[in-house]
């Protein structure tokens, strides 16, 4: 069996040709450890379709973050019940232990691959995510194409619960009254109460702490050094003893922060529901500042 070993990230796999916990690859790998593994592994692509058909890696499939959530108000953002996202997952290829890398575009986008991993962990499936995204992949040499892709046949993955790294509403109220650590990943003026995304109150959780998500990337889209990473968040009150609570409007943003923090050894969970849920509920038990 051979032996990989993922320099970027302290982590030794073991060949992949046998199935993977979640838990036995990182939660985030470089571009060249993503071509090293790249017989291994599936790829997922989240930017747009216009980009996608553009441009993309060989033999990687696109998906968006809708396909797996639900659309309508309050629980728009939330997950799929387990029943509808396996039939989701299996219908975009999954396959039971198959490492899914996913990629997607830093600068323009609004973290989706980091929704999809995040997303894929809770259920149980192994994923990562690819540090820099499309253009990271593009400079370590992948090999393109252009249009739609190739059909993909249909996965096989089970789904039977989610397995961890998600709040509901009802953990956001109880961190309200913890040690829990709540952090608005949106942008300063959504957390000042601007409504640009069609949230139906404008504020913050009370005691939320800003850090829009975006801070945490360099220039060229890749992750800031881990020092850089752990300075920034220790400055916003979240220390790695602290347990945290991200969201932002629908839980992609958010989705993408827990993906960081997790890497770096935080406890983080994403609400999903985020703003459009709380701020959907009453103003007693849902209140904002």
């Amino acid at each position: 069996m051979k032996l990989l070993i993922l320099i970027t990230t302290g982590f030794v796999l073991m060949s992949l040709s046998s199935p993977l916990s979640a838990a036995e690859i990182p939660w985030i790998v470089s571009a060249n450890d993503a071509l090293k593994m790249r017989d291994s592994i599936d790829i997922w692509e989240t930017r747009s379709g216009a980009r996608y058909t553009l441009g993309h890696v060989e033999g990687s499939h696109r998906v968006s973050w809708k396909d797996f959530s639900q659309t309508k108000k309050p629980n728009k953002g939330k997950l799929l019940d387990h029943g509808a996202l396996q039939t989701q997952l299996r219908k975009h290829g999954v396959r039971t232990g198959r490492p899914i890398f996913v990629l997607g575009d830093p600068i323009r986008g609004w973290g989706e691959e980091g929704r999809i991993v995040w997303m894929l962990r809770a259920v149980g499936h192994p994923a990562a995510m690819i540090d820099g995204g499309f253009d990271a992949m593009k400079r370590a040499g992948a090999e393109t194409a252009s249009g739609w892709g190739t059909e993909i046949a249909p996965g096989d993955v089970t789904i039977t619960k989610t397995i961890g790294w998600s709040a509901d509403a009802s953990d956001v109220q109880d961190a309200l009254k913890s040690k829990v650590a709540i952090v608005d990943v949106r942008e300063p003026r959504e957390y000042a109460g601007k409504t640009p995304y069609g949230e139906s109150r404008g504020g913050h959780v009370p005691g939320a702490v800003s850090l829009h998500y975006k801070e945490l990337l360099a220039e060229d889209g890749t992750l800031l050094p881990r020092s850089q990473l752990l300075k920034k968040l220790n400055d916003a009150g979240i220390a790695p003893t602290r347990e945290v609570i991200a969201y932002c409007t629908g839980g992609v943003r958010s989705g993408w922060m827990v993906v960081v923090l997790s890497h770096l050894g935080f406890g983080a969970k994403n609400y999903a529901g985020s703003m459009w849920e709380w701020t959907a509920g009453s103003v007693d038990d849902f209140p904002v500042e």
